[in-house]
């Protein structure tokens, strides 16, 4: 007899979105697959199989594994060794099982919990030796408490897709209010060193941490590893260093792509980066030479993920990202920029570019983007629709998806599933997200044709992808860059436009900015030629005459809203062009009839951002409907910027 056991762990915001560095992301990411990837293990050693994800051929021991991270964690169960070394998730934090009747889920409960005890004592057995516990009050205490109390998992018996959902609202754990100071990573976790600042303890509180910081850094030789005023608790810990010791963790080493992940910082000075070592190689050494002098500044090593041979420049592609913005100089000096470094900065800024233009600074917005899959809910509730398609569909979506990513200059965080989490630099991030979006569909097409993907559409049942993208300021809090990807993903992008659609969102350091969204098949499908390419392209075509930022917040003051100057829909939208031609040939100084005509066809293009479109309820597509929201344009004139000045 056989019996169908849907499992979950979690908390997955409340794990991955708390974290302050790209490394605590991915450390995150990594180890929420990872555990859940134990839990399937399990299932398979008790001579299961897994329903969905599609992760094997076969059951039970003999299974035929295709994902990558699993068949690391059954051979290194199996055989002490390993093949791929996995360093990013692969593996959702839920999964449909069969197993024998006689199979416990409780097993796949005890095994998570024996694998996470056993990362978090690698850990602490590293960092917190018995002088440095010493020194706290009651570390021990709260690092168990911490460490057993975290996850929650949760399971249920049955096929049915909804019964999970149940089971989870049915809530078994409940959270403790936790004591003391609090973590500075992990908000609601008290941090470890056990002593209280308001009551007069600052010093002793002090006194540890800066012991466990000087441990850190003679066993990592770093000083980048924990900031002075970070005090962590036992998660956070776990999540910080956990890729440090990897190998007494999980089985194997991390490599160095992975200790030394791509900063936002850095990833967002990419395009500038590639700019410099083409364009002023020499004036890119001396600088490098300089900031090298210093002992604040430490290599990153992240070039080596992006640069095949970088030649004399290899030093100088290798820096710590925050170095390459004015910015981020005042801010590693404490306003007290060396000399050596100003003036070297100084003329590499002034070199010329192949338009022969200064190479100025880089722009300081990076982007992270966020995609999830839609309507695979009803899709396997439909008749017809068997799980183990929607599974094959779904893995090969994510067949080379970190290489078509890395294509794109960017960085995979999470890709498993119908689910991406990856970072770019902001030039490449709209092209990458149109080529997931095209890959995910063509997934589809290939198990499931082109026939019965339009029965699917007539039935509200056919899968889509939504994707969120925020611009950020490389000195936003990734953690609240995070919460808003979520944001335009689920609220904008799924509810506000109706699944299957993009959310594109700015952050600047003031605060979150432009809002926009729109459905992938009115966006396009072309990954260098979006609508929004279209528009960027007509704004800033004009060199020295482009559009102004004031011209259009002018727009948006005047006509943002309801503007009905006529009953006809069509009407109306010609009488929007006429006015924002007229009024975009006054700010550009441009006279005569083929003025006119390009400034109308600029203008529609605009419109066609600017008004919103998106889907009903039962799936009617809604084209360029009022209200009017200059949110688009002025989205559509960052990027033309490319961020640059947006501090």
């Amino acid at each position: 007899m056989k019996k169908h056991v849907h499992f979950t762990i979690g908390p997955v915001q409340g794990f991955v979105a708390q974290s302050r560095r790209t490394r605590d992301l991915l450390a995150s990411s990594f180890l929420l697959s990872y555990l859940s990837g134990v839990a399937m293990a399990e299932v398979l050693e008790g001579n299961g199989r897994i329903v969905f994800p599609y992760v094997h051929d076969g059951e039970g021991r003999e299974a035929e594994i295709h994902d990558p991270l699993l068949m690391d964690i059954l051979q290194y169960k199996r055989h002490g060794t390993t093949t791929h070394r996995r360093w990013v998730g692969s593996l959702p934090n839920r999964f449909l099982c069969e197993v024998p009747d006689d199979f416990h889920p409780d097993r796949c409960v005890k095994a998570v919990q024996n694998a996470w005890r056993k990362i978090a004592e690698a850990v602490r057995g590293e960092i917190l030796k018995s002088e440095i516990l010493a020194l706290g009050r009651g570390t021990e205490e709260i690092w168990n408490r911490q460490v057993d109390g975290w996850w929650e998992m949760a399971w249920v018996e049955g096929a049915a897709s909804h019964l999970l959902d149940l089971r989870k609202n049915w809530r078994t754990l409940v959270p403790t209010v936790e004591p003391g100071d609090k973590c500075t990573l992990v908000s609601e976790l008290q941090e470890l060193s056990g002593w209280i600042r308001p009551a007069g303890e600052r010093e002793h509180q002090e006194r540890f941490w800066t012991a466990v910081r000087k441990r850190v850094e003679t066993l990592w030789k770093s000083k980048r590893e924990l900031h002075e005023n970070e005090r962590l608790s036992a998660v956070a810990l776990i999540k910080r260093f956990f890729p440090r010791v990897a190998k007494e963790a999980i089985g194997w080493e991390f490599p160095p792509e992975a200790l030394q992940f791509p900063s936002n910082s850095y990833l967002a000075a990419l395009p500038w980066i590639r700019k410099a070592v083409k364009n002023a190689p020499e004036e890119a050494r001396k600088f490098a030479e300089e900031v090298c002098r210093s002992d604040k500044v430490s290599q990153s090593w992240h070039g080596r993920r992006f640069f095949e041979n970088p030649g004399d420049s290899f030093v100088f592609v290798n820096l710590d990202g925050h170095v390459y913005f004015k910015s981020g100089q005042d801010r590693l000096f404490e306003r007290n920029v060396p000399d050596g470094i100003d003036e070297a900065y100084e003329k590499l800024t002034h070199a010329k570019d192949d338009d022969g233009k200064d190479l100025g600074e880089p722009s300081p917005h990076y982007a992270l983007l966020i995609m999830d899959g839609d309507r695979l809910g009803k899709l396997l509730q439909t008749d017809g629709v068997e799980r183990e398609d929607v599974s094959r569909a779904l893995s090969l979506f994510t067949e080379d998806i970190e290489e078509k990513i890395r294509e794109n200059d960017g960085v995979t965080v999470y890709a498993g599933g119908d689910d991406v989490l990856a970072m770019f630099p902001m030039d490449k991030v709209i092209s990458a997200a149109v080529m997931l979006r095209n890959k995910y569909r063509k997934a589809f097409v290939e198990v499931f044709g082109e026939g019965r993907l339009e029965s699917l559409k007539r039935e509200g049942a056919l899968p889509g992808i939504s994707a969120g993208i925020v611009f950020a300021h490389y000195m936003v809090p990734l953690s609240g860059v995070i919460a808003h990807a979520h944001h335009l993903l689920d609220d904008v992008a799924k509810e506000k436009t109706g699944r299957n659609s993009i959310a594109i969102g700015v952050w600047k350091r003031s605060g979150p900015d432009l809002v926009w969204s729109m459905p992938w098949e009115l966006f396009g499908e072309n990954e260098n030629d979006t609508l929004l390419h279209k528009l960027a392209a007509r704004l800033g075509e004009e060199g020295e005459r482009g559009v102004s930022g004031s011209f259009l917040h002018k727009l948006r003051e005047q006509l943002t809203g309801e503007l009905q100057f006529d009953e006809n829909p069509e009407e109306n939208r010609e009488i929007l062009t006429g006015l924002i031609a007229a009024d975009y040939m006054r700010a550009t100084r441009q006279k005569g009839e083929e003025a006119r005509e390009k400034a109308k066809e600029m203008a529609r293009t605009l419109l066609s951002v600017c008004l919103r479109s998106f889907y009903k309820d039962d799936g009617q597509l809604m084209r360029e409907q009022m209200p009017l929201s200059l949110d688009g344009a002025l989205l559509a004139r960052f990027l033309a910027e490319k961020g640059s000045g947006s501090e």
